[in-house]
């Protein structure tokens, strides 16, 4: 039997996402005797390994602050970006659908008017049902496994980090650490900044950047959604509480104030703006 992964209970159905090394590939992914699991979230893990091939593939030295354990996480962010499948959202239903791990659904190349049918999967279409894997991630809560370093959730298409930071710095807030009226804003529109501090303030940021972007046109959730740079489930995680963040900052007067309506955007746009959020996928 595998090792149990440290942040979750249930290793025993792990299949890991990377199936890169000869020996996981001849697993077919599954543990085994002698294997352990890295953690990405609750329902996405590769193998040691995988790991430990992708290690062995990085240059040694230049290591930088951080040594052995910065070029772990250099190595696991490599087989995210290889192996790691991400999703987006039809514009249609607004289902979420896996795409390759090369596709970037939130940058500015991607089709707005994006559908199920778009997708990469034989057959597939607005009735075919939503993922196996996202009815899981219902069920499941990730919060204590977002880790201790602030994401980023801007694509350099979208703005840079010096502008991310510009952004906030410019609505007198800290780009790292949200304001005590934000956190009383959170707090009464039931967002957990205790569990989801790190996931909250990534979405803030990108909001912000959003708005400075573009001053004119009421920045709306669908938009939000779209841009949201993450991979594999943490997108659709940070999907879901995406409109929330942006309706806090609406009433701290930081976004769309005296900003024209956009243009509708199908009914994925919607049924966001309706206050169903980027959960409606996961049904």
């Amino acid at each position: 039997m595998a090792s149990p992964c440290e942040r979750c209970d249930d290793s025993a159905s792990f299949r890991c996402f990377a199936v890169e090394s000869p020996a996981c590939d001849a697993r077919r992914g599954l543990g085994a005797v002698g294997v352990s699991w890295c953690h990405v979230s609750c329902l996405e893990h590769c193998c040691s390994d995988c790991l430990s091939g992708a290690l062995k593939a990085r240059p040694k030295g230049g290591g930088g602050k951080g040594g052995t354990g910065a070029r772990e996480a250099a190595a696991r962010r490599t087989l995210v970006e290889r192996h790691l499948p991400n999703w987006a959202q039809c514009n249609a239903c607004a289902k979420w659908r896996r795409v390759s791990p090369s596709a970037e659904p939130w940058a500015d190349d991607w089709p707005a008017s994006w559908e199920c049918r778009d997708s990469s999967s034989r057959g597939s279409s607005c009735l075919t049902p939503a993922d196996p894997l996202l009815r899981q991630l219902a069920t499941r809560d990730d919060a204590e496994r977002e880790g201790e370093e602030l994401l980023h959730l801007v694509h350099p298409s979208v703005a840079s980090h010096e502008q991310v930071e510009a952004a906030a710095i410019g609505a007198r807030l800290s780009p790292t650490a949200p304001s005590p009226a934000e956190t009383a804003e959170y707090s009464s529109a039931k967002v957990d900044v205790h569990s989801y501090g790190l996931r909250t303030l990534a979405l803030r940021n990108l909001v912000l950047a959003l708005w400075q972007r573009k001053r004119t046109e009421r920045l709306a959730p669908a938009t939000v959604v779209a841009r949201v740079a993450a991979r594999g489930l943490m997108r659709v995680r940070c999907a879901t509480l995406a409109p929330r963040v942006l309706v806090c900052l609406e009433r701290l007067s930081l976004v769309n104030c005296g900003a024209l309506a956009p243009a509708p955007r199908g009914k994925a746009a919607a049924a966001l703006a309706g206050g169903g959020g980027a959960g409606g996928g996961l049904a």
